[in-house]
């Protein structure tokens, strides 16, 4: 009789702030992290459905990191708007991550990815952001974290089906200001 073989143990997990990032142009997040001194973000592609990931690694200012990522994306998508059919989506959550296949996953990755993929979120970035927008979508427990640091909450939409919160952002160019500092 042979003794049954141990489960493996899954690589260990550890909470981080994932980024999720869908759009019509493929390699955004990755060309966003190379253009803005991003380099403190991991970014993986997925390969099912288009939408790149990335992960803070640790030690890192990441209320800083979001506010230079989002700065840095409304510029890019800007700039590339005419090629967009649709409003640019960027996740933010804080989730468990572990390194999968020489990708990223764990819950924290994958519910990042279902954020990025929801219907109501999109129908309600559709008609607010338009080609050349950005629209940003924060978990619920993340935005509320945010609140306590200090974001205004001004401009932000609750999706509860989702359990998320979205703010829209035209382009860059607009002119638009944000005196209140929610990114």
């Amino acid at each position: 009789m042979t003794e049954p073989r141990p489960e493996p143990e899954p690589e260990p997990g550890v909470r981080r702030l994932c980024v999720a990032l869908a759009a019509d142009a493929p390699g955004l997040l990755a060309t966003a992290r190379r253009s803005g001194r991003l380099d403190r973000l991991y970014v993986s592609t997925d390969g099912r459905g288009g939408i790149e990931v990335g992960v803070a690694p640790p030690g890192v200012d990441e209320l800083g990191l979001m506010r230079d990522l989002v700065g840095v994306l409304r510029r890019e998508v800007s700039r590339r708007r005419h090629d967009l059919s649709r409003p640019v989506l960027l996740v933010l959550h804080v989730g468990i991550i572990r390194a999968v296949d020489g990708g990223l996953g764990g819950a924290g990755t994958g519910r990042s990815r279902e954020l990025a993929r929801d219907r109501e979120i999109r129908a309600a970035a559709d008609g607010a952001g338009g080609p050349g927008g950005l629209t940003l979508i924060v978990s619920e427990a993340l935005y509320a974290d945010l609140r306590a640091e200090g974001l205004s909450g001004l401009g932000w939409q609750l999706i509860a089906s989702a359990g998320a919160w979205i703010r829209s952002f035209g382009p860059a160019s607009d002119s638009r200001t944000d005196r209140d500092g929610d990114f």
